[in-house]
């Protein structure tokens, strides 16, 4: 080691509390890394944490040193020159030099356009009719949307509206998060004091439009008895409403916002009477067909109050089909055979 003139080195070294008599080594020995210029570099640089404006440069200096310890948690960078402790063929100093990686795509660009082409390539198309028929071009529901609290119904008309978010309507439960998609579910209408007709169901999907299909089939069945016990029972069950290659609306998992609801096919109004529970099965062909309700805490059970008002009760039901088996499994196999799912979306009904 070189140190300046007078100066005792092994005095130094045992005190540990003076080293301004030391001074970086002339000699420039590739891959040795020299201890006396590596600490007196670090206390010259360290000098610069005490002007304000350095602040930034003081920090990167300290995660530097922390990756040269090991009790760094950050991100590794890559290393150039003589690290301590870590000798290169290439060091020409005692300290080490971070090169900081460059985002060449920071927009994700290029990575978005090299995902066009494979999907088109995919599709067998060129990449600008790709771009054209699916990028540029927005898409929309095919089915009548509607937002709950920004609509007009007729007189006679009321709306019962199952939905996590907190906006003013009626629920049991004003806001509780979304679960999951299935193909479908299990749900039933119960009328209270008065004999009701359903007008119009709405729901959501999960089937983002970006994909290359996001449009499903969609059935819905009815069940005279009540949905509980009846699963798996097709002769019970029959169809009120069928449509091919529907694009619903999506639903946003993340924001607490205004949802819209899509209508589902229904051929006519459908009567539940007086302290009836009409049993109802809204099924896809898509394992995320439709969205189901969540709960505050633990699973629906077949038969549990998810909603109501002072003329409806809606009660949650089973989920259909395995998730290893094709939706033309319907009326043969429930998801679970103990925990189920909620009804999520508005019920147009009037009373008679």
């Amino acid at each position: 080691r070189d140190v300046s003139e007078g100066r005792d080195v092994s005095a130094g070294s045992k005190d540990n509390s003076d080293f301004s008599g030391w001074r970086i080594s002339k000699k420039k020995v590739p891959g040795i890394v020299d201890a006396a210029a590596e600490v007196a570099e670090w206390m010259r640089r360290a000098e610069l944490g005490r002007d304000p404006e350095m602040d930034l440069v003081a920090e990167g200096i300290i995660n530097e040193f922390h990756e040269v310890t090991g009790d760094y948690d950050g991100p590794t960078e890559e290393l150039t020159g003589g690290a301590a402790g870590l000798p290169t063929k290439d060091a020409t100093e005692s300290w080490f030099v971070t090169k900081r990686p460059t985002d060449k795509d920071p927009y994700k660009i290029v990575e978005r356009a090299e995902k066009f082409i494979e999907e088109a390539q995919a599709l067998n198309m060129t990449y600008l009719d790709y771009v054209e028929q699916y990028v540029k071009k927005p898409v929309f529901p095919t089915v009548e949307r509607i937002k709950p609290t920004a609509r007009r119904l007729e007189d006679d008309v009321s709306q019962l509206v199952t939905t996590p978010h907190s906006y003013p309507v009626y629920t049991l439960m004003p806001r509780v998060p979304y679960t999951c998609c299935w193909y479908g579910l299990y749900f039933e209408i119960e009328a209270r004091e008065q004999d009701v007709e359903i007008q119009r169901i709405y729901t959501q999907t999960g089937i983002y439009h970006e994909e290359k299909r996001d449009t499903c089939d969609v059935w819905v069945y009815t069940c005279d008895e009540g949905a509980k016990g009846y699963e798996l029972d097709e002769e019970k069950w029959r169809i009120i409403g069928h449509e091919q290659d529907v694009r619903m609306v999506k639903v946003n998992f993340t924001l607490n916002s205004n949802p819209e609801y899509g209508r589902l096919p229904l051929d006519e109004p459908l009567v539940v009477k007086k302290g009836q529970r009409r049993g109802m099965l809204v099924f896809t062909n898509e394992p995320r067909g439709i969205v189901l309700r969540g709960k505050a805490q633990g699973s629906w059970l077949a038969g549990d109050v998810s909603d109501a008002d002072d003329h409806l009760i809606v009660r949650a039901g089973m989920m259909p089909v395995t998730e290893d088996e094709l939706s033309s499994d319907l009326f043969k196999t429930l998801y679970d055979p103990v925990n189920g799912g909620a009804f999520c979306g508005v019920i147009d009904y009037k009373l008679l």
